[in-house]
């Protein structure tokens, strides 16, 4: 070791024990046991695969073929087998929502546009919902028997849109003055998306009609979209006034934001993209890949789900969409390996508490081994290390790091 490297070493090591010693019995002792497991869920054989949505026994996304995913597909999470939803003649399909035994996306026509989907477990049983004087439309949420998305009309503009099931029972929820919408997300009496407002792109909910339109883009904002929705939280995006992107949850009743990406975090820019019961997933870009991660509820609750993952110096990762699964909640994104060129579908799993930022070895436990564990990470320089994803390993993370563990996680 050079005589910098050990100077590095030896500040890390008095700076962890002045913490310990702050920290006292609490951190000492641990949080409750509280541990992420990663599972990489692509079929065997495949080309790789994205991983949408998820519901309890149920698993969406596409299958890789080439550089795009080409085939809808099931996975069933007790085999790792699955269904392939690809309509006989179609070259393309995704599903992005499921909903118990409905799953939805879409099917490329014979001409390659994309038609607003569903299907029920197999690949004969595809419905297009798709209006008859549309051109392209997608299927991004489904719940209780409805499904919501958008719909571009022959020479005219993307509407955000609804079905009950059948392509005639589609309702155009465009609101009024708007140029274009959109729905990415659903609840069961709650619609969420994005609108044209003013020629500002602004994020809002609906509860099945146009006139029922709500908007809560905040006014500081340069412009936002929501995502998803649970109960009173809806999250998204927003765009300061650099038009950096900002992962941001909302309250339904009182339409307040809050900004989730931490001060410290040196990525210029988060999304969040699923939400369920007090936790957000999405992923930030630290200016050459994006990380998946979570929080829950506030910006220093942050947790980088991508240094969990095999590999995790070599490529990009997503979370797209979290749900429970009785005591345990699941996280499903993808993540590409730069090093092989492959995109891999991901499910992360952590019991239904919230994730603690500063169990840094995964052990469920904040203790010294974690200590030991980022130590060791900074002085070998990996990037897991890099915690504010600045590009480099400094101080700066050690202090990001010591302040987690001295509030106990």
């Amino acid at each position: 070791m050079n005589g910098g490297a050990r100077g590095v070493s030896i500040f890390i090591h008095m700076k962890i024990h002045v913490a310990i010693v702050a920290v006292g019995t609490l951190a000492l002792m641990g949080s409750a046991a509280a541990q992420w497991t990663v599972e990489i869920v692509s079929p065997t054989g495949t080309g790789g695969a994205e991983f949408y949505a998820g519901a309890s026994g149920v698993r969406v996304g596409g299958l890789y073929a080439d550089f795009w995913p080409t085939h809808a597909f099931i996975w069933d999470p007790t085999t790792g087998t699955g269904i392939d939803l690809n309509p006989p003649g179609s070259v393309r399909s995704n599903a992005y929502a499921c909903d118990g035994e409905e799953q939805g996306g879409f099917v490329c026509d014979a001409e390659g546009n994309p038609q607003a989907a569903i299907w029920h477990g197999s690949a004969e049983s595809w419905v297009n919902l798709a209006p008859s004087d549309s051109d392209e439309s997608f299927v991004w949420g489904a719940c209780g028997g409805v499904q919501v998305g958008s719909v571009m009309m022959f020479s005219g503009p993307t509407v955000a849109s609804l079905w009950r099931g059948t392509p005639e029972s589609w309702v155009n929820l465009n609101p009024a003055g708007s140029s274009y919408s959109f729905i990415y997300g659903l609840s069961r009496d709650m619609q969420v998306g994005r609108a044209d407002i003013a020629g500002e792109t602004h994020a809002g909910f609906w509860r099945g009609t146009p006139e029922s339109w709500t908007d809560i883009h905040p006014k500081w904002a340069l412009g936002s979209e929501a995502w998803d929705v649970d109960g009173d939280s809806i999250v998204g995006t927003t765009f300061d006034s650099n038009y950096v992107e900002h992962a941001t949850l909302w309250s339904v009743s009182s339409h307040g934001a809050i900004n989730l990406h931490p001060s410290w975090l040196k990525a210029p820019g988060s999304h969040a993209r699923g939400g369920c019961e007090r936790w957000q997933v999405g992923f930030t870009f630290d200016g050459i890949a994006d990380h998946a991660c979570i929080w829950s509820g506030t910006p220093d609750s942050f947790v980088d789900l991508h240094r969990l993952l095999p590999d995790p110096d070599c490529g990009h990762s997503v979370a797209w969409r979290i749900w429970r699964e009785g005591d345990t909640i699941c996280v499903a994104g993808w993540r590409m390996l730069n090093c092989w060129g492959r995109w891999d579908a991901v499910i992360w799993r952590h019991p239904a508490i919230d994730p603690c930022a500063s169990d840094f070895n995964n052990d469920g436990f904040v203790n010294g081994d974690d200590f030991d564990s980022f130590a060791q990470a900074f002085e070998f320089g990996e990037g897991i290390a890099d915690l504010n994803m600045d590009g480099s390993r400094t101080t700066d993370d050690l202090d990001i790091f010591v302040d987690h563990f001295e509030l106990g996680c």
